[in-house]
């Protein structure tokens, strides 16, 4: 399969026509794009087939830290491929039906199936990801709807997200979406079960997660920023922490999120949310919030400088009834809290710099610094929301978690095939010190993905 990467990224380059150095072949057609145009828009019944998706391959390696523990002496290396195969039959411009299916593998791990309670997140042969019925303005009306399997994602992927860095991906979802969409005002409410994976071959993963989800999205259209609105509400049994009892929870969260550009070279996103409901007999109140702000310099190679805080509430009082810990929703972490994903957006404060460059075509380079601390010092450090590596309920050993420091290479190729290199450093701060191991953490990876 790696031959076979090789072989279509020869061929789009030998493809490609002589052209002046300021243009961009990468959209240049190819030898290799009339290849794969045979697989679109086929004829086929009152509509038209297209067939397409992409195959994936990552190495990683990670020094002192794996999926489940932190700081140990641990050393692993592992391949990760990927292969999504979808149908995409449009029997009019704004109805579709959309059927993916994937297979995601690993070699060389440390860790097995079994180690997961049969869910790794880096194995799942053969299955069912997406399969839906799409229809957008239904008789040229603002209304349409989604129905079936599928991934939800709405801006910056923070609090409605697919989780796309992971092998088999964090979320997906059986789901029923209801939308109303203007050239003002777009409108979104749905209903959705998290689909539960098992490490098992074809079976459909026809089990979901024990909560319900409930969700509204809306946005302006047409106006100088951009903004959203969430309500978000999950009702379903839960645990908080490895010690605790699962109780009933409803937990409602409402956030709204503003982006946009001023004076030509600024650039700004924030998101405010809150929490509220119960859990069991305890009330639940929190809130997260993030804020970025960047400046992209007049150069050929755009550097931007960009600074970003996100803050997710901690626990104070454990003892009380109220329970102050924000949960990170349904948002993905690969790419907002370091790249060594230790973190999540729960009891969280990370202070991050960045400086992107783009020194030639194709090629965008990203050096980030994290300093992350809890919000609460007597609550846990979270990697995702309920998942918990260690807690000091004294509140003695501070809030200081450590420093990320992340490099990021993305080159593409050609407009199919594209390579990411990630190198990262976690440092750990007096909070790690005190609570356990604590050896600084190295990971690298190399992943090259090629999109059909």
């Amino acid at each position: 399969m790696c031959g076979f990467l090789l072989l279509m990224a020869k061929l789009g380059m030998a493809g490609q026509e002589p052209t002046a150095r300021t243009e961009d072949t990468r959209t240049t057609e190819t030898l290799e794009d009339r290849f794969w145009s045979h697989f679109k828009n086929i004829p086929l019944g009152p509509g038209r087939l297209s067939i397409g998706g992409s195959v994936r391959f990552r190495y990683e390696w990670q020094n002192h830290y794996n999926a489940k523990s932190y700081g140990e002496r641990t050393r692993d290396g592992f391949l990760l491929g990927r292969t999504r195969l979808n149908f995409d039959y449009v029997l009019r411009e704004s109805l579709r039906a959309f059927i993916e299916l994937q297979d995601a593998r690993v070699w060389g791990s440390d860790f097995d199936i079994e180690d997961f309670q049969g869910r790794s997140p880096d194995e799942n042969p053969l299955d069912l990801r997406q399969a839906f019925l799409e229809w957008k303005h239904i008789g040229n009306s603002p209304w349409g709807f989604k129905l079936g399997r599928q991934t939800i994602s709405y801006a910056d992927n923070r609090i409605w997200g697919p989780g796309e860095w992971g092998n088999v991906g964090s979320f997906f979802w059986d789901a029923a979406k209801i939308q109303y969409d203007t050239r003002s005002l777009l409108v979104e409410a749905l209903y959705a079960r998290r689909v539960l994976h098992e490490s098992e071959a074809w079976n459909f993963d026809e089990k979901h997660f024990d909560f319900d989800a409930y969700g509204l999205y809306a946005t302006l259209k047409n106006v100088p920023f951009h903004p959203e609105w969430f309500y978000v509400e999950k009702r379903g049994d839960a645990a908080r922490g490895k010690l605790l009892p699962i109780e009933h929870e409803i937990r409602r969260t409402l956030a709204m999120r503003v982006s946009g550009r001023f004076l030509n070279h600024f650039d700004y996103a924030g998101t405010l949310a809150g929490q509220f409901g119960s859990w069991g007999g305890y009330s639940i109140r929190a809130w997260g919030m993030h804020a970025g702000l960047g400046y992209t310099f007049d150069h050929p190679w755009k550097p931007r400088l960009g600074a970003d805080f996100s803050y997710g509430s901690g626990d104070r009082s454990p003892n009380d009834r109220t329970i102050n810990t924000f949960d990170g929703v349904f948002g993905a972490r690969d790419t907002l809290y370091g790249r060594l994903n230790l973190f999540g957006w729960s009891n969280i404060e990370d202070y991050q710099l960045s400086l992107a460059l783009q020194p030639a075509d194709g090629l965008e380079t990203r050096l980030d610094y994290h300093y992350f601390r809890l919000a609460a010092a007597r609550d846990s450090w979270y990697i995702s929301p309920g998942s918990t590596l260690r807690r000091d309920s004294t509140g003695d050993s501070g809030r200081a978690l450590g420093h990320e420091v992340d490099l990021t290479a993305r080159y593409r190729i050609n407009k199919r095939t594209s390579l990411i290199g990630i190198v990262g450093m976690f440092l750990p701060g007096s909070y790690i010190e005190r609570t356990g191991p604590h050896r600084s953490a190295f990971g690298a990876c190399l992943q090259v993905m090629y999109e059909f």
